[in-house]
């Protein structure tokens, strides 16, 4: 069986081989778990070695998953933006432009070479009803052919009350020998119907090797340019990416402009800065703390020429603050920071006190380190 590219998730794949060597196959598989763990590479893997298992047995070629799609033995459905004027009866791409349509076919063809990637497909936040009826024709015309036929809903929580209740009327008549695959992050999302029609094999978080693996695979990306955050990825490779996202040189610019007007005495400057960087969300507060920890140990790397550093190119600030705070215990500073990370990782946490308490800390390298009086540095 052919699960290459598909990282981590031993068990799942344990599992997945039970069901193709048995040849029991659902007729509808839930695939639920978390963001960036696998579960849409696992789809079409699955999907790939069922049919062409199934090929293979009649002396036919494999074929791999772009090939499969093109000839409508997999079926490929996904959130879609509504077009004017459009109603249930439409083609779901009926009413959309030619620049929607063309965006839609690079959209999917980026899915379709990398599964981990997310589509970006502006105003498609549902899954239509008239999507779910061109499966139906897509099926009709398969039928009586004989052929396995597998359909991948992503994020099916995606799929408005109508589409979910025709899905629903499927998977109580399920055509022969079609299977379906749902992937979601929300699972409590679907109908319980369509919970109790389905087997739901529910994915786990992936190891930072894993992660590793899989930006190595599909993501032209420098290990050095996101070894420092995988401890913040949560097992997921898209909260990796959107981690990555925001460590451009304007976030790193920020933590210099942070620290600057703390050691200024500038503290609602530094709290209006943080709250609007963070808005609101615990996960913005833990990648600024991991960004800050970087810049300490690099202000302490800094010291022994050769050092990899991740903020090098502010080599200036970096020099005038390292002299400033020879003295510094970068230590005690990392271990401040870390318990800022533990609090912030609780739920129901008052973020604005974790600023307020985080600014206070920072002012404190100006009393315990400069030798200054005040904070007088420019």
């Amino acid at each position: 069986m052919n699960w290459q590219g598909f990282y981590g998730q031993n068990q799942v794949k344990y599992f997945l081989e039970i069901l193709l060597n048995s040849q029991t196959i659902p007729q509808s598989l839930i695939f639920s778990g978390y963001s960036g763990v696998g579960k849409d590479c696992a789809a079409y893997k699955f999907a790939e070695n069922f049919i062409s298992l199934g090929r293979e047995s009649k002396g036919e070629s494999w074929l791999d998953i772009e090939s499969l799609i093109g000839r409508g033995s997999i079926i490929l459905t996904y959130a879609l933006p509504r077009g004017k004027n459009e109603d249930q009866d439409d083609h779901p791409l009926e009413k959309l432009t030619a620049k929607e349509i063309e965006l839609i076919k690079e959209q999917q063809k980026q899915k379709i070479l990398n599964p981990y990637s997310e589509i970006l497909i502006p105003g498609a936040n549902q899954i239509k009803i008239n999507s779910i009826r061109e499966i139906v024709r897509i099926l009709s015309l398969n039928r009586g052919k004989g052929e396995r036929v597998v359909v991948i809903i992503l994020e099916a929580d995606l799929m408005n009350e109508p589409a979910q209740n025709s899905l629903l009327k499927i998977l109580e008549e399920p055509p022969d020998n079609t299977t379906f695959i749902l992937t979601t992050s929300s699972v409590n999302s679907l109908k319980e119907t369509i919970l109790s029609r389905s087997w739901t094999v529910n994915f786990g978080t992936l190891s930072e090797d894993e992660i590793t693996g899989v930006i190595n695979h599909y993501f032209e990306l420098d290990y050095n340019s996101y070894k420092d955050f995988l401890p913040l990825s949560k097992g997921s490779v898209t909260h990796l990416l959107d981690i990555i996202g925001h460590s451009s040189g304007d976030v790193r610019n920020l933590i210099i402009e942070l620290l600057r007007f703390i050691l200024t005495g500038k503290f609602n400057s530094a709290f209006k800065m943080v709250d609007e960087f963070c808005e609101n969300e615990p996960d913005n507060f833990l990648f600024l703390l991991e960004l800050l920890t970087i810049w300490f140990r690099d202000v302490e790397r800094s010291k022994t020429s050769g050092q990899e550093l991740y903020f090098a190119e502010f080599a200036v600030p970096m020099e005038k603050f390292r002299n400033r705070y020879n003295k510094m215990n970068v230590r005690v500073l990392q271990s401040k920071l870390e318990n800022y990370k533990r609090i912030a990782d609780k739920t129901n946490v008052n973020l604005s006190i974790l600023i307020f308490n985080l600014i206070y800390a920072l002012a404190d390298i100006n009393y315990l380190y400069s030798g200054l009086t005040g904070y007088e540095i420019n």
